[in-house]
């Protein structure tokens, strides 16, 4: 008797009688859900910009980049991927703003391959298949897909790197491990406190060696110099830009400007330098791309640095909130309390081997490193939608191990007389979770982090009726983003000499 083909052989033999390609139904699968998730997200770009003032600042970059001013796009603040990206992207379309969205759109579509293919090397195929679904119809990762900001670039290139990284440390293959350092490099030009992963990848290096017996310190160590060599490739170049626009040897001005914010007793919207700038305006300023920390190596400038002293008790009381209000607002509007159930499920159903610690703990060492990360500088919601996916995995394994634990409980019962279908309870389980988790954000209209910005009209309002060029001063610099002039921080000073400064920029 001829054995039963699986699903995958019948579309190979599909494949070669009509001499297609030939494709398993695993990829198809997976092409239908990209398909699908970037339909999906290029139908719901909101019309109007629900972007925050971060936006501007990539778009004022990535004009650059299409000028061909590659000095004027890499900026020691401003992370320089995806401007480049959105420069590239907007020799298609006229608009730099969609250009943005396009490339969110396209990175929160790929978001997909990644997800599928580490939920099912962790946990199998079933798993995987409803953890792609969840991303695809992930209500907040639908919404940054829309936005002209990073979260949706970093979040796919965060992802790959958990991934590739397994792969890596399961199979100990020396281009895996170049690759994720090179994904790793990515992350970094995406969003620079992604160097703070590579301390993880030391620990598991070191801890691979101690798991298997056979394995040298030397070799270990080999491995993990490809790694950083990867992430060189893409670090050196930037460190050396930043040290020639700054006049100081730092991986990001990003990291030492968020991190000031949570530990120093400063506003960054005083007036310093006799009164000539803000701190603001020195750390992010972005007109036309020049930079405007180039004479960073004054003494007055560097004062702004030398100046500040570290506050203990300010710094761990920051983060004490910073982790309280992840855990208690944020997590918890990721997914709701019902799927973190399943979550715990999916961890805890089956009693942990060596191997499966592996991989739990994995996950867990990039879950809290983000978590407490972030909690040490600044927060805020959208920085965790990169740990969307980690907890993706766990809780697609959690639907499936409720459905066998309920199946194996149903058919234990006095009176049952058949196992219940486990796939039933699954894709029971899968809905219900659904509407619990996204019926409520729906009804309650909060898809969109950031409110419509009424300072778009009032910028185009100025392009339109204004005679000559003029300097803006506002708390943001939307208004003179979209007016196509330049702009300062509004100082938070007395009025009089808020004023004062104004009559002396001739705003």
């Amino acid at each position: 008797m001829e054995p039963a083909k699986s699903i995958d052989d019948k579309y190979k033999i599909v494949g070669n009688r009509f001499g297609i390609l030939t494709l398993s139904g695993e990829t198809i699968f997976i092409l239908i859900s990209v398909v699908l998730a970037f339909l999906l997200r290029l139908f719901l770009i909101p019309e109007e910009p629900t972007f925050n003032a971060d936006s501007v600042h990539f778009l004022a970059l990535a004009k650059n980049v299409v000028h061909g001013d590659l000095a004027g796009a890499i900026h020691a603040y401003w992370p320089p991927l995806y401007p480049f990206l959105t420069g590239v992207t907007s020799v298609f379309f006229k608009d730099f703003e969609f250009a943005g969205r396009f490339v969110s759109v396209v990175a929160g579509t790929l978001l997909l391959v990644p997800v599928y293919y580490l939920i099912r090397d962790m946990y199998g195929r079933v798993p995987a298949y409803y953890g792609t679904v969840i991303v695809l119809i992930h209500p907040w990762l639908i919404v940054s897909s829309g936005w002209a900001l990073t979260e949706s670039l970093y979040t796919l290139i965060f992802t790959t790197v958990v991934f590739t990284g397994w792969k890596a440390l399961k199979s100990g293959n020396a281009v895996t491990y170049f690759i994720t350092g090179l994904l790793l490099g990515a992350a970094y030009l995406t969003k620079p406190e992604a160097l703070g992963f590579l301390t993880l990848f030391l620990i598991f290096t070191i801890a691979a060696k101690f798991r298997r017996q056979n394995l040298t310190f030397r070799l270990m160590g080999a491995r993990f110099l490809l790694v950083v060599f990867g992430l060189a490739i893409f670090l050196l170049p930037y460190v050396v830009v930043i040290h020639q626009k700054t006049g100081r040897w730092t991986f990001s001005e990003k990291m030492i400007g968020n991190t000031s914010l949570a530990e120093y007793e400063q506003d960054n919207f005083e007036l310093v330098g006799d009164g000539q700038t803000t701190r603001q305006d020195q750390l992010v300023g972005t007109n036309r791309g020049e930079y405007h920390q180039v004479n960073n190596s004054s003494p007055q400038v560097a004062e702004l640095w030398t100046e500040r002293r570290f506050d203990f008790v300010k710094f761990v009381s920051t983060t004490s909130l910073n982790i309280k209000k992840e855990v208690k607002e944020y997590l918890p509007s990721l997914f709701a309390y019902p799927l973190f159930l399943l979550a715990i499920i999916g961890v805890f159903y089956k009693p942990w081997t060596e191997s499966r610690a592996a991989k739990e703990l994995y996950l867990l060492s990039f879950l809290i490193a983000t978590l407490v990360g972030y909690a040490l500088a600044v927060v805020e919601e959208r920085y965790l939608y990169s740990i969307i996916p980690l907890l993706t995995c766990w809780i697609s394994n959690g639907i499936v191990s409720f459905s066998d634990w309920a199946s194996i409980s149903i058919f234990n019962f006095p009176r049952s007389k058949q196992k219940v279908n486990p796939v039933i309870i699954q894709v029971f389980t899968f809905l219900i979770s659904v509407v619990i988790w996204i019926v409520p954000p729906v009804i309650q209209n909060k898809f969109h982090a950031f409110p419509k910005i009424p300072e778009k009209q009032a910028g185009l309002w100025i392009k339109t009726h204004k005679t000559s060029s003029s300097l803006i001063m506002a708390p943001n610099p939307i208004v003179a983003y979209y007016a196509e002039e330049e702009s300062i921080f509004l100082p938070n000073e007395e009025f009089s000499n808020v004023l004062q400064y104004a009559i002396r920029k001739n705003v």
